[in-house]
């Protein structure tokens, strides 16, 4: 490891927290590798951070594993986040080992066991989330070595493949066009094959109040994370800031 990625993991790793609400608590029961079933019988939901689906049974027992190695006989703080709750109306939370202050979601990124949830995480800490999962994946670790989390390229061939699937992939904005007041990132020359992303209208001011201004990425390299859908070529929707790294 470099040694500016080793000063990077141990900044992020070992986080002082933030000013706000904050509880101990302990662990009754890990539930799956994002969700704590705590001692007061309430499930919180670790934020900011998706694990490997049910189906890939291997990937998920090795993050069950890891979790379990950093919580046996641990009290943690947990610190509300933003939004507050989930879909479900789980808890969701970032969480700290009360010990040493270790961030359980940055390990599980750094170790390749998560991949960066941008729909559950509070956007001022995404920039450190995935600045721990880009080493995870420069190394190839735990779920980027799977066939179904590898970084995509924006060509619609290998991205066709996993519709209905969350990918992550990356390419270049060929052109930004408008219709009906929505946004579309178009990949390619050809819109009714290529790769393309969508911001709708009602959500353009949420972009531009993160300073991500949607009309100003033609010509940008980017890394995109999203459902992926099959209209006119590989689709997705763009809800949040969160789902888009400029990379240039």
């Amino acid at each position: 490891m470099s040694r500016w990625k080793a000063g990077l993991l141990t900044a992020l790793l070992l986080l002082p927290l933030a000013s706000g609400a904050r509880s101990q608590v302990l662990v009754e029961a890990i539930v799956s590798p994002a969700l704590l079933r705590l001692a007061d019988g309430r499930l919180v939901r670790l934020s900011g951070i998706e694990t490997a689906l049910p189906e890939h049974e291997g990937a998920r027992q090795a993050a069950l594993r890891a979790l379990d190695g950093l919580l046996i006989g641990e009290a943690l703080l947990l610190k509300p986040d933003e939004p507050a709750q989930d879909r479900l109306g789980r808890d969701l939370v970032q969480a700290f080992r009360e010990e040493d202050g270790l961030w359980l979601q940055g390990q599980l990124l750094r170790w390749g066991h998560a991949r960066v949830d941008p729909f559950t995480a509070d956007f001022d800490a995404l920039g450190e989330l995935y600045a721990l999962e880009a080493i995870a994946r420069s190394e190839g670790a735990g779920l980027w070595a799977h066939p179904a989390y590898r970084l995509r390229s924006s060509d619609p061939q290998t991205l066709l493949p996993w519709v209905g699937s969350l990918q992550v992939f990356e390419g270049q904005v060929a052109a930004v066009g408008e219709g009906g007041g929505n946004l579309y990132l178009n990949f390619g020359a050809d819109w009714k094959s290529d790769t393309t992303a969508r911001v709708l209208r009602g959500e353009l001011k949420r972009f531009e109040a993160a300073g991500l201004d949607p009309k100003a990425l033609a010509g940008k390299r980017l890394r995109l994370r999203g459902w992926i859908q099959d209209w006119n070529g590989p689709f997705l929707d763009l809800h949040s800031p969160g789902q888009v790294e400029v990379l240039d």
